[in-house]
């Protein structure tokens, strides 16, 4: 299902939780809903369900009724919010050498995990040049890259470079 298709179908749940809260409120407003019984019946709750409740013949006023229909709208917009959390990941410091590494995992005969660091085929160490001495004679402390056949103009090679360097320190 693409994203586009989602969309449509919350916004559809959407109107119907707006269509049922509307129809509360004015059925409260012409004395059709006087206790919770009525409310339930009306959200789509089983009279098994209804049942269950010990306060099911209570009458309710306005601001409980309106309590109620804010709870439904925010329950359905919590549910949205759960479906696309993005779970925190740990996040660990990284090094210019394991840059240059995969990792590989490997199960020992205890079935304990072991990651093994391995250096990529053509990998070359990073060679470490102080900021002060970047210019653009030497690329901005820019290393070129094995496949690389672009040409950048001094300000996209500076801005690459510290780029670069803020994702690999943090």
């Amino acid at each position: 299902m693409t994203l586009k298709e989602q969309q449509t179908i919350e916004k559809r749940q959407r109107l119907v939780i707006k269509g049922t809260v509307n129809r509360l409120k004015s059925r409260f407003s012409l004395q059709q809903i006087k206790t919770w019984t009525d409310v339930w019946k009306m959200s789509g709750y089983s009279d098994e369900w209804i049942n269950s409740k010990p306060n099911k013949l209570e009458l309710l006023d306005f601001n409980q009724l309106k309590t109620y229909c804010k709870k439904l709208e925010d329950d359905f917009e919590q549910q949205l919010k759960d479906k696309y959390a993005i779970k925190e990941v740990e996040v660990k410091e990284v090094t210019a050498k394991q840059v240059l590494s995969i990792t590989s995992t490997v199960t020992d005969s205890n079935g304990d995990v072991l990651d093994i660091l391995r250096p990529l085929k053509g990998a070359k160490e990073l060679q470490e040049v102080p900021e002060a001495e970047f210019n653009n004679s030497n690329n901005y402390g820019l290393q070129p890259s094995p496949k690389e056949k672009a040409f950048l103009y001094w300000f996209q090679a500076k801005a690459a470079k510290e780029t670069l360097d803020k994702i690999l320190v943090g």
